[in-house]
């Protein structure tokens, strides 16, 4: 059943931590500022920072207020991670810069001394901070002093996709010939190497939830299941007009999402059965695509100004959001699942809160609110993994940081 939005008039924010499944490197190019400074675009005002209180959820978001506001990065920010306990957050811009941050504290505590990093994640204990470099080096440093304490040569001709396991035990990286490297993040050595027919660019990855198959996308249209541990090959799939890129399993490992820009499918695990397509008009995984935490909604982004939610239990619409007034550039669903974050590229648009519970009660209309309206458009939005953080990351290189007060 499509419903359109009404837009509610106080301004309320959301975030989730994951961010964003994209596992490949940035279909946008972030944006810096101008050499000597951060005149390219207007730099966001500092706010004194403030600790957060509760989880965001149907009974205080209302109670959502800025934070603070982390202002060190001098492009746009486009990958995070966080510790377990959202204590810590990782942070990487578009020209390569990854700074590590104490969310209690709301300071950075250094930025990592790797030159050129794409990907930039914490291991299983937080005790280290694994980062991928242009250099096809992955580095391990120290998460107390920001030492590098080694590093390993990966694929040859460049990385192209990486994917941590949800253990944060294992490691793939996709390279430009063809192969995917499996690394032991214990030992950090190579577990495992996987070498794809004809030697097609990886384009994308993704780990099962329990780490024992990795799903692999590739520049020759196909997609390809394999063991994680033997290197077997479960299926490949060819039924694509480009690259996949974005790869997102549920939560149970029952099915697993893989899109290219225009095409959405959902295979279940059993067989790789191929079980839905979902379709809508100007359809645009890159302007966002994300998953419910219980596996029951997909939303997706299109070229225009609204945005698509199905569900993946009967692969029909179940909703239209049609009030965001720009192209969207990230979504997000809380770790609770009770909101979707839809943020935009487009300066002093806002970001838009939804509720999900309104998707399918009987009221006609869609719980939605705007807010953040004084950025310079958000290139992404991600929740802490506690649920009570919302950070978006600012066109000019700032962080907005958003909860209920503590």
């Amino acid at each position: 059943m499509r419903r359109w939005s009404l837009l509610a008039l106080l301004a309320v924010l959301i975030l989730i931590g994951g961010c964003t499944n994209d596992n490949t490197l940035p279909t946008r190019t972030p944006l810096v500022a101008d050499v000597g400074g951060r005149s390219g675009l207007p730099t966001i005002i500092p706010v004194t920072w403030r600790s957060a209180g509760a989880v965001i959820d149907h009974n205080n978001g209302a109670s959502i207020d800025l934070l603070g506001t982390l202002i060190e990065h001098s492009a746009t920010v486009n990958r995070f991670d966080f510790t377990a306990d959202s204590r810590l957050m990782l942070t990487v811009d578009g020209v390569g810069t990854a700074i590590l941050w104490d969310l209690e504290s709301g300071l950075s505590r250094f930025a990592v001394s790797v030159q050129d990093t794409l990907f930039a994640y914490f291991n299983a204990d937080a005790s280290q901070i694994l980062s991928v470099s242009t250099d096809n080096r992955l580095y391990f440093t120290t998460t107390n002093d920001g030492k590098v304490l080694a590093s390993v040569l990966a694929n040859n001709g460049g990385i192209t996709a990486v994917a941590i396991s949800a253990d944060r035990k294992l490691l793939a990286t996709g390279g430009a010939q063809g192969d995917v490297q499996i690394w032991n993040l214990e030992t950090r050595g190579m577990a495992r190497r996987l070498t794809i027919d004809a030697a097609p660019r990886i384009s994308g990855l993704a780990f099962s939830p329990d780490g024992s198959v990795i799903a692999v996308g590739t520049s020759d249209l196909a997609l390809h299941f394999y063991n994680a541990s033997s290197g077997e090959r479960l299926k490949s799939i060819r039924e694509y007009g480009s690259s996949v890129r974005s790869l997102i399993y549920a939560s149970d490992g029952s099915f697993v999402v893989a899109a290219n820009n225009d095409n959405i499918y959902l295979y279940n695990t059993t067989e790789y059965a191929r079980r839905f397509q979902f379709v809508a008009a100007n359809l645009s995984t890159d302007n966002g695509l994300a998953l419910s935490p219980d596996g029951k909604l997909l939303a997706a982004g299109t070229n225009g100004d609204n945005l698509v939610v199905w569900s993946t239990e009967t692969g029909k619409e179940v909703i239209g959001l049609a009030e965001q007034q720009g192209v969207g550039s990230s979504l997000s669903f809380a770790p609770n699942g009770s909101f979707l974050l839809d943020t935009l590229l487009k300066g002093d648009a806002g970001s838009f809160l939804w509720s999900v519970a309104s998707f399918t009660d009987t009221d006609p209309t869609v719980q939605g609110k705007n807010f953040n309206k004084q950025g310079n458009g958000v290139y992404t939005g991600v929740w802490t993994p506690d649920g009570k953080r919302i950070i978006l990351a600012d066109g000019s290189g700032g962080l907005y940081i958003y909860g209920v007060p503590g």
